[in-house]
């Protein structure tokens, strides 16, 4: 019987002395050392999370093929530093970088999906119309490359940048500080040049430009709407609004581009804030450069074709423009702000609550007037507001507001 017993305890302590092993060499909620390989099915991260990238010194070998594009949308680079810190000394500064690739080319399929969504009838067009319908539809119709992980070259550095989102977009900031971004702007402190690392034997060249803060806030910025405020798109018809936009060669504004460059002569700098979709851009930028338009950064919408929005391709701009004016607001707080807007979509209302909120940074607003509505209308949007803070007009030569240059 002592025997059965003392075997027993021993069958026991064994067991005890196994659990007490395991428990202490099992470890299930330790996470992965920092220097461990990523799992694989973590979560991948928002196209819309900042990601940050440093110079690399790795010779790179560019995935960019023969057949593909890549566009740079107009950024900028801006003080994140102490305020009253010098600028030139500090280590404070990002610099953003934007855009997008594809493999060029015309597919069918796409530019059918466009007809569709604009209700175009190209048997209607003129010779001129149908052509450029055919080249702006085939904006829409691109293959966007996604996962291209894209080499770049700012000055004697090069960067890369994380992998392209199913869109084709590309996104990354970079830090440093204000000596090396003042030399690699060519010591002028106003703009930088991102081009492309291509691979050995192609001659092409991809660049884009970046718009520096100045070195001495505060400045002032306008913001600028594009459809009927310096581009006649007549937005309230929309079948006249599509054929503006995808068929005709674009219209200015008169007096627009006159009023801007006396301003940027005045140290204005420029953001064109538009609800316009990305596709757009090479047109946009073509027009602004041909009618003498500021150079300056683009702000603009993400559109599919085959999303769900699709049928929405010039919707409400309420959202989409005051976060991308609040966020400008946010990355330069110490300079002042005119906005400039039109009467035929949500410009007032945008703007009057932007300056609601943000009293001590917009110096004025400007409403063209493309609907012939009465003051009143308007003094009613801007209720609260001081009388001399908005103005509304028909034509450049009745605003009142002069924009001067520093002393």
């Amino acid at each position: 019987m002592q025997r059965q017993l003392l075997g027993i305890l021993g069958v026991l302590l064994l067991v005890a002395t196994l659990v007490l092993v395991f428990a202490l060499t099992r470890e299930p909620n330790r996470p992965p050392p920092i220097n461990a390989a990523p799992n694989q099915k973590a979560k991948p991260v928002s196209p819309s999370e900042v990601r940050f990238v440093v110079p690399t010194k790795v010779r790179i070998v560019s995935p960019i093929k023969s057949d593909e594009v890549v566009i740079f949308y107009p950024t900028l680079a801006w003080f994140v530093g102490i305020p009253h810190e010098p600028e030139e000394n500090s280590n404070h500064f990002e610099i953003e970088i934007h855009g997008c690739i594809f493999e060029a080319g015309k597919h069918a399929a796409g530019i059918k999906l466009i007809r569709e969504l604009t209700g175009i009838d190209e048997s209607k067009l003129s010779g001129e119309e149908a052509i450029l319908f055919q080249q702006r539809a085939e904006l829409f119709a691109v293959d966007h490359e996604r996962g291209k992980a894209i080499p770049v070259r700012i000055g004697d550095q090069t960067y890369l940048l994380p992998e392209s989102e199913a869109n084709g977009h590309f996104q990354a900031r970079i830090r440093t500080n204000g000596v090396p971004l003042k030399q690699m702007s060519g010591e002028t402190f106003r703009e930088l040049k991102v081009e492309t690392v291509l691979r050995d034997g192609d001659s092409r060249e991809f660049s884009g430009r970046v718009h520096l803060a100045p070195a001495a806030p505060p400045v002032v910025r306008v913001i600028s709407d594009i459809d009927d405020t310096i581009k006649i798109s007549q937005v309230r018809d929309k079948p006249a609004l599509l054929l503006n936009t995808f068929c005709r060669p674009f219209r200015p504004a008169p007096g627009m581009a006159d009023m801007y460059r006396a301003w940027e002569s005045a140290g204005a700098r420029f953001h064109y804030v538009s609800g316009s979709p990305w596709q757009l851009y090479p047109p946009l930028a073509e027009f602004i450069r041909d009618h003498n338009f500021p150079a300056g950064s683009f702000h603009m919408k993400l559109f599919r074709p085959t999303d769900r929005s699709a049928k929405n391709l010039f919707g409400s701009q309420i959202e989409y423009k005051k976060n991308e004016i609040t966020a400008l607001f946010e990355k330069f707080p110490r300079d002042h702000f005119i906005l400039v807007g039109d009467s035929g979509e949500q410009d007032p209302t945008i703007y009057a609550d932007i300056a609601r909120e943000n009293p001590q940074q917009v110096s004025r607003v400007l409403i063209r007037n493309v609907t012939d509505e009465p003051l009143d209308m308007f003094r009613e949007t801007f209720t609260g507001l001081p009388d001399d803070l908005w103005e509304v007009f028909r034509e450049t030569t009745e605003i009142k507001f002069q924009l001067k240059a520093k002393d």
